[in-house]
């Protein structure tokens, strides 16, 4: 990093070339067009320079960069947070920097004191844009709501940066677990309600078979042996007859109990059915 101009600061600055009170700075130049560098700057004062990049003795297109360095850290500050890409009208090109993807190092190190102050932005129209700006970007990173993950990706990180859109989708997403959640519930509630009637079906169901069982073998008992004591079973076949007979009675009995009772009776049950 090579300084070609000293644009800023107050009184006292040093010029670039001393070698006295400055420090090698160790920055990171982001540039939109040809990508990020790191290296060491030779810096004596805080405010708004003009920096060429150079690789080796070539130096790199989109060269001299306006940059401003919020503060001159000691020695072994870790970095100092530039902006590149010529925006010497900063407040003009304020809404551009803080709604780009750039976000992660174009606050870095800065307030609202240090842009106003020691860039020396004195027009009030511009501080007032500048500093609101900041306040929207940072109300909206971070905003609770932006940290809503789906799939494990938060709602920011998939592009969804905007507070309406955001709500939108949380909204959305409600609305689901909602109906989701109704749905499980009728499901459940219909799912214990055809248990029970079923449960219930089938003790009526053996109830009805037990008891008509009975009558029948009751009423068969009682018949055969008045027809036996009247001489009516004495004919070849009788007894045969008669029990055949008293079978397909208790067959159509049976038959005619379980279709009675397994006829569900479903009123209580209404629209509580599976989805």
């Amino acid at each position: 990093f090579k300084n070609r101009k000293h644009q800023g600061g107050g009184e006292g600055d040093l010029p670039f070339d001393a070698d006295e009170e400055a420090c090698e700075v160790p920055c990171k130049v982001a540039d939109l067009r040809n990508g990020i560098y790191a290296g060491e700057w030779r810096a004596t004062s805080a405010g708004r320079h003009e920096v060429s990049v150079y690789v080796g003795s070539h130096m790199l297109e989109g060269s001299p960069h306006t940059v401003f360095v919020s503060e001159l850290p000691e020695c072994d500050a870790p970095e100092v947070a530039l902006f590149v890409e010529n925006v010497c009208g900063f407040p003009e090109y304020a809404r551009h920097f803080l709604r780009a993807d750039v976000r992660g190092f174009m606050l870095c190190g800065f307030t609202v004191e240090s842009l106003l102050d020691k860039l020396a932005i004195f027009h009030t129209s511009h501080r007032r844009t500048i500093r609101y700006y900041i306040w929207e970007h940072t109300q909206k990173a971070v905003d609770p709501k932006a940290l809503v993950y789906i799939d494990d990706h938060p709602l920011t990180q998939l592009g969804i940066r905007d507070m309406k859109a955001r709500q939108r989708v949380l909204y959305a997403l409600d609305q689901t677990s909602e109906r989701t959640a109704a749905a499980t519930e009728r499901e459940e509630l219909y799912r214990n309600r055809l248990k029970t009637t079923l449960q219930l079906t089938g003790e009526r169901m053996q109830d009805e078979i037990r008891s008509m069982v009975e009558t029948a073998m009751a009423d068969g008992s009682d018949h055969f042996l008045q027809d036996f004591n009247d001489g009516k079973l004495q004919a070849k076949g009788g007894v045969q007859a008669r029990l055949a007979a008293l079978e397909a009675s208790i067959k159509h009995q049976v038959l005619r109990a379980v279709r009675e009772a397994t006829i569900i009776d479903n009123s209580d049950i209404g629209r509580a059915k599976p989805p």
